[in-house]
C-alpha cells in the first residue's frame, strides 16, 4: 500500500493516549511511529489523565472504551468539561459491539471510535482527519476575529437581507452609516422606511428592470433619514447570492456607504461652474465698461485740447481789447467834439467793459473746465503725489455742474489749502463724480448736498450727505457689489460704487454708507495720512513672488487657488466664492501658483485667461501634470483675450489627465463685440 505523505505540522501536534492494557499503548504508539508521529504520551487510567491535563494540553486524545475505575465515556465527559478541551479531538478505540455505548460515546462529545483490533493505516487516516479538522476550526475562528476586527473599523456598510424571512444582518459600520443603535430591531420593513419615498419607487424600478434584463447586482443612490430631520445620501450596492425555488431572489448581500460630502462638493463645483460663467460674462461688461470710460476719457481729453487752442485766441483778444479800447476813447475825447457826445462815448465805453469783463469771467470758466478734464483723462497712477483734497472736490463739482442745477444746493464745509495728503487726483475725483451724481439722481435733481471734510487722529474724514429718501437695510450690503443697481435699466451700469469702493481700497481707506437721522444718505470716506512719501506706492498692491490667504468666516474643508495677477478680478472672484465660505489662495505669477500647490494641493484651481502672460496658463498645467498633481481646473475665458493661444491650450488639456477640466466662456456676448 502506498504511504501518503502527511503534513508535517500534523506530525508534531502532541497525542495522548489512555489504554489500562500497556499491550495496546505500545501498539498505538508503535503503529503511530511508522507513520511519523513522535511527540506522544500514554498513561493507563482516567485519573492519571486528568491529573497530567493540569500541566499539558495535548492535541488529540485516544481513549479505551473499557478502563477499570473510569471508563472512557466517562473520561470524555470530564475532559470535555475542561475549558482547555472543550474542543480537542477524542477517538474512542473499543471491542465494544453495543451501539447505545458508542452513541453515549459520541452525546458526550466524542468525535470518532476506532475498533479493536485495528488497522495502523486506518488509524493513522483517523487521527490525521482530526487534527486536521481541529486546525480548520482553529482557522476559521481566527478569520472570524480578523474579520470582525475588520468590520468594525471599515466605514462601508455590509449586510445580508434573507428576503424570505425579511431578516436583515448589518455590520457594525453599517450601523455608523444609517447612525442606529446596534440594538435596533432590524427587519426589511423598518430599513425601507428609512428611504425617501421617491428614491423607494425608482429603486423598485430599477430592481425589477434587473430581474428581467438577468441581471444578478444593481447599483444606486438614495436618501435616507436620519434622526427624522437630516437627510444623508447613501451609494448601495447590491447582489443576488441565492435564489428560492420559484426562481425569485431569496438572499441579497450589498454595500451601503455615505456620500453625503460628495453630493454636497458635486454641487458646490455645479453652483461654481454657473458662477465661473456668471463672473466670465460680469468680467467682460466691466472691460467694455472700462474700455467705454477709457475711451471717454481720450476724447475728453482731446475735445479738452481743441477747446483750449481757439480759447487762447479769444482770451488774448480780449485782454488787447482791454488795453485798446480805453486808448481809442482818450484818443477821440482830445479831439474837438461836442460834451453829449462825449457823453455817449464814455457811457459806451462802459458797456463795453462790462461785457469783456463778462467775457473774460465766461472765458476763465471754460479753461478752469478744460484744465480739469484734461486732469480728470489723465491715467497716472501715482498715489504718492500730495494734494488738497478740496482741489479733488472742487473739480467734482465743477465735472458735475450739468447735473447739480438749480435745484440742487450745495453746502460746502471745507476749505482749500486745509488738509493735503497723498492721493491720485483722477481716481478720487472720480470717486466724488460717482457720488455726487448718485446723490443728485436719488434726490431726482432737488435737494442738498452738504459736503464735509475733518481729521480725527491720523485720518481724513470726508463726508457727503443728500436729502434723499435714504438707502434700505438690505440694500446696503449690496450697494458696493459689481452691477448692483437699483435704477431703471439703462441708467447706470451697477459699476460706479463698485469702483469707487476699490479705489479707496488701493488708498488704503475705506467707505461706509448709512442714513441720515431723518432723510438721506450719508456717505462717509476714510483716507490715511503718512509722513512717508513712499509708503503709499509700495503698499499699493501685494508683493510679486507672494501668496495671499484669504481665510473666510466659518470655513470649510474647501481649498481654492486663484492664480490671477489683475487685482480687481481677484476681488471679484473672492466675492462670488463667499457663498462656500472657503479657504482661498492668491498666486500672482507662475512659480507662486506651482509653490503653493506643492505646499498644499487645493479641491479647485482658476486660472484666467487675462493673466498678463498667455503663456502663464500653458506653464502653470503643464508643471501641474509633470507633478502628478492633477485637481479640478477652471478657466475664465472671455472673447475679449482673442490674442490668447487656445488651440495650444486645447493640446495641453488633450495630453493630461486631470480630475475635471472646464473652460467658461460667455459666448452669448458675442453681440456686444460686434
Amino acid at each position: 500500500m502506498s504511504r501518503t505523505k502527511i503534513n508535517p505540522s500534523i506530525l508534531e501536534s502532541h497525542i495522548f493516549i489512555v489504554d489500562d492494557s500497556a499491550i495496546s499503548r505500545r501498539k498505538l504508539k508503535n503503529d503511530l511511529n511508522t507513520k511519523g508521529f513522535t511527540n506522544i504520551t500514554e498513561v493507563c487510567s482516567g485519573i492519571d489523565c486528568l491529573e497530567y491535563l493540569k500541566e499539558t494540553t495535548p492535541d488529540l486524545f485516544l481513549f479505551d472504551m473499557l478502563m477499570p475505575g473510569m471508563n472512557g465515556n466517562e473520561l470524555v465527559k470530564h475532559v470535555r468539561e475542561l475549558d482547555r478541551h472543550a474542543e480537542t479531538p477524542i477517538i474512542i478505540v473499543t471491542v465494544s459491539e453495543e451501539e447505545e455505548l458508542i452513541k453515549e460515546c459520541f452525546s458526550l462529545g466524542a468525535n470518532d471510535f476506532l475498533r479493536k483490533p485495528w488497522d495502523a493505516d486506518e488509524l493513522s487516516t483517523r487521527v490525521v482527519s482530526q487534527i486536521e479538522r481541529r486546525q480548520n476550526i482553529r482557522f476559521l475562528k481566527e478569520d472570524e476575529v480578523r474579520l470582525s476586527r475588520a468590520l468594525e473599523v471599515i466605514t462601508d456598510g455590509i449586510w445580508e437581507c434573507n428576503i424570505s424571512t425579511k431578516e436583515i444582518t448589518f455590520s457594525p459600520s453599517c450601523y455608523r452609516v444609517l447612525n442606529i443603535t446596534e440594538d435596533t430591531k432590524l427587519d426589511i420593513d423598518y430599513v425601507l422606511s428609512l428611504i425617501h419615498p421617491d428614491d423607494l419607487k425608482r429603486i423598485t424600478r430599477l430592481f425589477y428592470n434587473a430581474l428581467n434584463n438577468n441581471k444578478t447586482s444593481l447599483d444606486f443612490e438614495s436618501r435616507i433619514l436620519i434622526n427624522n430631520d437630516t437627510r444623508r445620501w447613501i451609494a448601495t450596492k447590491v447582489k443576488v447570492v441565492k435564489y428560492g425555488q420559484n426562481g425569485f431572489p431569496s438572499v441579497l448581500i450589498g454595500v451601503s456607504r455615505d456620500i453625503t460630502s460628495q453630493v454636497i462638493a458635486q454641487r458646490h463645483l455645479q453652483k461654481f461652474g454657473k458662477e465661473m460663467r456668471e463672473l466670465a460674462e460680469e468680467r467682460s461688461q466691466m472691460i467694455i465698461h472700462n474700455e467705454r470710460l477709457a475711451a471717454l476719457g481720450t476724447m475728453s481729453a482731446g475735445i479738452a485740447h481743441e477747446i483750449s487752442n481757439p480759447l487762447s485766441y479769444i482770451r488774448g483778444n480780449v485782454q488787447l481789447l482791454n488795453k485798446t479800447i480805453p486808448n481809442i476813447i482818450k484818443t477821440v475825447s482830445s479831439k474837438v467834439i461836442s460834451d453829449d457826445t462825449k457823453e455817449e462815448l464814455f457811457n459806451g465805453l462802459d458797456s463795453i467793459n462790462s461785457v469783456l469783463s463778462s467775457l473774460e469771467d465766461g472765458i476763465r470758466r471754460v479753461c478752469d473746465l478744460t484744465s480739469t478734464m484734461k486732469n480728470f483723462s489723465s491715467n497716472r497712477s501715482d498715489m504718492t503725489k500730495i494734494h488738497d483734497i478740496a482741489d479733488a472736490v472742487n473739480d467734482a463739482l465743477l465735472l458735475c455742474a450739468n447735473h447739480v442745477k438749480n435745484g440742487v444746493r450745495v453746502i460746502k464745509e471745507y476749505n482749500s489749502n486745509e488738509f493735503f495728503l497723498p492721493f491720485n487726483m483722477q481716481q478720487i475725483t472720480q470717486v466724488l463724480i460717482n457720488l455726487i451724481v448718485n446723490a443728485v439722481q436719488a434726490m431726482h435733481g432737488c435737494g442738498t448736498i452738504k459736503i464735509s471734510t475733518k481729521r480725527v487722529d491720523n485720518e481724513l474724514i470726508l463726508q457727503l450727505e443728500d436729502t434723499g429718501p435714504g438707502i434700505p437695510d438690505i440694500e446696503k450690503e449690496k450697494i458696493f457689489c459689481a452691477f448692483f443697481t437699483t435704477k431703471k435699466e439703462g441708467e447706470g451700469t451697477g459699476l460706479g460704487l463698485y469702483i469707487s469702493n476699490n479705489i479707496i481700497s488701493e488708498h488704503h481707506g475705506r467707505i461706509k454708507v448709512t442714513n441720515a437721522e431723518k432723510n438721506g444718505t450719508i456717505f462717509t470716506i476714510y483716507l490715511p495720512f503718512t509722513d512717508n512719501e513712499n509708503s503709499m506706492e509700495t503698499e499699493k498692491s501685494p508683493k510679486k513672488n507672494s501668496t495671499q490667504t484669504i481665510k473666510q468666516e466659518d470655513s470649510c474643508n474647501l481649498k481654492v487657488l486663484i492664480a490671477e495677477d489683475d487685482m480687481l478680478i481677484q476681488e471679484i472672484i473672492t466675492q462670488k466664492l463667499k457663498v462656500f465660505s472657503c479657504e482661498i489662495r492668491i498666486a500672482h505669477s507662475v512659480e507662486d501658483a506651482i509653490s503653493s500647490v506643492e505646499n498644499d494641493i487645493p479641491d479647485a484651481i482658476i486660472l484666467s485667461m487675462s493673466m498678463s502672460s498667455p503663456d502663464s496658463i500653458i506653464e502653470i498645467l503643464k508643471q501641474l501634470n509633470i507633478k502628478h498633481i492633477l485637481p479640478p481646473v477652471f478657466i475664465i475665458e472671455t472673447e475679449h483675450y482673442t490674442k490668447f493661444p487656445i488651440q495650444k491650450l486645447k493640446d495641453v488639456i488633450d495630453t493630461n489627465s486631470f480630475e475635471s477640466f472646464e473652460i467658461i466662456d460667455s459666448k452669448d456676448l458675442s453681440n456686444l463685440f460686434s
